[in-house]
Order: C-alpha cells, then sequence, then structure tokens
C-alpha cells in the first residue's frame, strides 16, 4: 500500500484520522492498532506501523478500504470494538516495541538490565539486548492458558551461539522471558 503523506488530502501525523472498512462507506469499520505513523516531507523520515484486524473472508469479493482526512475523526479508544485491544482478541499479549501490552490483557513487560531502543524496519522500536544480562520479563503468566504458541520477529547479529526467546518458571513464580543469549 503507498500513502501519499503531503499536499491537500494527507493523513494526520500520528494516524489519529485514520479507519479501515470492507465497504466504501466507511460503515463496516474494522479494528485498527496504530503504533507508528509518521508524516514527513522527507520520505527518509515517514514511518507507518498499523495492524489491522481482518474478518475471515469467504470466496466472495475481498475489499478493505482506508480513509484518512476525515472532519472529526479520532483514533476510538483502546478498549472499544474498533480500537487497539480488538485488533488482538485472540491473542494472550503481543508486544511492538513498548513494554505495553496491545492486548488489554495486562502483560506488561519490565525492562532488565537496561536493553536500548533501536528503530526497527518497520518503523516502530524494537529492543536490543547485549546477550548477557538485559531481557525483557513478565512475571504475571498466571492467567495464561498452557499451552502457547510463541512467534518473536527478530534479528540476530551473530551467527553462532543461541537465543533464547522464552522461559518459564523463575525463582519468583511462573516467569515469561524473551532474552538473546550467545
Amino acid at each position: 500500500m503507498r500513502l501519499w503523506i503531503k499536499g491537500t488530502f494527507s493523513a494526520l501525523n500520528g494516524g489519529g484520522d485514520l479507519a479501515f472498512s470492507t465497504d466504501a462507506l466507511g460503515v463496516n469499520q474494522l479494528p485498527l492498532e496504530v503504533v507508528t505513523f509518521v508524516t514527513s516531507t522527507t520520505p527518509a523520515n515517514r514511518q507507518c506501523q498499523l495492524w489491522v484486524r481482518f474478518p475471515t473472508y469467504s470466496t466472495a469479493a475481498r475489499s478493505v478500504y482506508m480513509f484518512y482526512n476525515r472532519a472529526g475523526q479520532t483514533q476510538p479508544p483502546v478498549t472499544a470494538p474498533f480500537g487497539r485491544n480488538a485488533v488482538w482478541s485472540d491473542y494472550v499479549a503481543v508486544w511492538h516495541g513498548i513494554t505495553t501490552d496491545s492486548t488489554g490483557n495486562g502483560f506488561t513487560l519490565s525492562e532488565i538490565g537496561s536493553p536500548t531502543k533501536s528503530t526497527n524496519i518497520f518503523g516502530g522500536e524494537s529492543w536490543v539486548l547485549d546477550g548477557s544480562t538485559q531481557y525483557l520479563q513478565n512475571a504475571v503468566w498466571t492467567k495464561v492458558l498452557w499451552p502457547m504458541q510463541m512467534e518473536c520477529w527478530t534479528a540476530l547479529n551473530s551467527t553462532s551461539g543461541t537465543a533464547t526467546y522464552h522461559s518459564q518458571g523463575g525463582s519468583s513464580g511462573w516467569d515469561a522471558i524473551l532474552k538473546k543469549t550467545f
């Protein structure tokens, strides 16, 4: 998708006026999370990371419409039917380079060992872990039903060693840890 971000019909910086729908009038709105939406006249400074929950399609037409530059349009509250939490209603926890859980389930991460931040290829933030003392932790996994599937996008800077993305059972009870170790 290509977004024009300058001129008379530009979307608002921050994405506050963005909306997605399955119909041309915008009646059947889809849940949307705006992680990053930066408009700029300098192409290298433009960033966009959007997550939209699409319906399960049959074999019929699969049209999706994006709306922006609509007077009075703002992002709904995260708990609204089309807000951030609804995008991830089938997930236990989701993070996009920030410690806040996008599902609204309250699985906030703690940064242990002061990991640094870096801009990722999607325009959002990522953590840079030292492979030894830095990791992310959530110690309230007691609400999670097991077994569980975990997905993680990574970029390793070494071709040797191991990378641990999940471990459980810490000294303080059940911990879930995303940790890069080499």
